[in-house]
């Protein structure tokens, strides 16, 4: 098998700088394109679950993530007048696979962004064509550049330019 070379990934959220760490850990060096201008997090708040939190683990920034976030040790659920319908020990349930994380986004992506540290990234870009030649993938971006990759990861989202 050929070693890979040079690694794009299209999408600096969640996904896209979790796979910059892992890829990194292992020895890669990809260069990653996000489409806004800014590091900015959509959304108010999330919920890092215990299986996502082991994988996080495997990367070695569970603990960030985690001092970053809150640990969500009961889930409870109510009718309308307040009545609980089901009350769940997640430290049970889940046992030691991770802890339950609950956290900002913003403070999510940050802690991302630093654990993807020494990652080549560029904002305010995207993707606008994509053609494999041989082994190899061209790609042409917005803002009129183009380059040469051994893989190309989409990691941009529901609205997708690389799917």
């Amino acid at each position: 098998m050929e070693e890979l070379g040079r690694i794009l990934i299209a999408g600096g959220g969640i996904a896209g700088l979790t796979l910059a760490t892992a890829m990194r850990r292992r020895g890669f060096e990809p260069e990653l394109v996000e489409r806004s201008a800014t590091w900015e997090a959509l959304g108010a708040g999330i919920a890092v679950q215990p299986n996502g939190m082991r994988a996080l683990r495997d990367l070695g920034i569970d603990t960030a993530i985690e001092r970053a976030g809150a640990v969500v040790r009961r889930w409870l659920f109510r009718d309308r007048q307040g009545k609980v319908l089901c009350d769940i020990d997640l430290g049970c349930l889940w046992g030691d696979v991770g802890s339950f994380i609950g956290i900002e986004r913003a403070k999510l992506q940050e802690t991302l962004l630093f654990a993807a540290g020494g990652t080549y990234y560029r904002l305010g870009i995207y993707i606008t064509g994509l053609s494999q030649e041989g082994g190899r993938v061209s790609a042409s971006f917005s803002d009129g550049s183009s380059g040469q990759y051994d893989l190309v990861i989409g990691a941009d989202g529901i609205f997708s330019t690389v799917r």
